[in-house]
This record gives C-alpha cells, structure tokens and sequence, in this order.
C-alpha cells in the first residue's frame, strides 16, 4: 500500500495579524490518499488530466501571481488555483475513482492551532511532532492493519519520526 500525503496551512504560531498578512494559518490539515501499490497510476492520470486541463484554459489563469515553485523548478498546482470547471472535473474524477476502487481510501485530519497551543504549548518547537500528532489522528486507524505500507509525504514536507 502507499499513503501519499500532503499538508495545507502553516507551521507558523504568529496569530496577532491576519493570514498572509504576517499572520499564520489558523489551522493545519494533513491530507492523505491511501492506495495498492498496483493502483497507483491511477492517481497519476487524474493528476495529468487536471494538468491538461489547466494548459488548455490557460487563459483562465494568472501564474505569474499564482505559480508555487517545487524543488526541481515545476509548478505546484493548488487546489485555490483551479477555475471552477476544472474543480468539477477533479471532483468527478474523484468519485468515480472512490466507486469504482473500494480499496483507496481518500481522508484528512485538522487542528485549529490556536487551541491546540493552549494545551500543548510547547508544541510551537515541535513541528514534527505536531505533524505526527495530525497524522496519527487521521490517518493511522486507515493503515494499521496492513503489514506494510510506503508513507509518501510531499517534498517540501517536514520530516516524520521514525
């Protein structure tokens, strides 16, 4: 099995200004796709079709304000970044995937930060243990009767513990 899993939000505990105002994100989600090894290129084409997708209405799109730059110099497409069209055929896409694979097994965990802090406040210094903390709320009870399973986090994602 694979989990691939990926976060949104910060890991930033600065809460007197606004998001993307000096401010961070009030709450953090992991996300996470769990699905057979044997399956994975199914994920595969729905990522390419929204990438094709977004090349043919590329006039719906601003990337110079929108674009998010990976490692290897792509862009990172984000969900906020989709046209409405786009997000339906994502969605659908989605769906029929889940009807058709009872197997994979889509979910998300989320904290708000703020009250997390008021009862863990030394959590500000633990950023990897705050993401193992989302990870196991949300996604351990999904895995934890498989014998193995590869945890694929996205690249800029900070380090689980072992």
């Amino acid at each position: 099995m694979l989990a691939f899993i990926d976060e949104t939000g910060d890991f930033g505990w600065s809460f007197a200004l606004p998001f993307k105002q000096g401010g961070s994100s009030r709450y953090l989600s992991i996300s996470y796709i769990i699905i057979p090894t044997s399956k994975e290129i199914l994920t595969h084409d729905i990522v390419h079709h929204i990438y094709e997708r977004v090349k043919l209405n590329v006039h719906l799109y601003d990337f110079k304000l929108k674009k998010k730059f990976r490692p290897d110099g792509q862009y990172e497409l984000k969900g906020s970044m989709l046209h409405k069209n786009d997000i339906h055929s994502l969605c659908m896409k989605t769906v029929s995937l889940l009807k058709n694979n009872q197997d994979i097994i889509i979910g998300s965990a989320t904290i708000h930060k703020e009250n997390l802090l008021s009862a863990m406040p030394n959590i500000k210094n633990e950023k990897e243990h705050l993401y193992n903390l989302i990870l196991q709320a949300g996604l351990l009870h999904n895995i934890k009767d498989y014998t193995r399973v590869k945890l694929v986090p996205d690249q800029r994602t900070v380090k689980i513990d072992r």
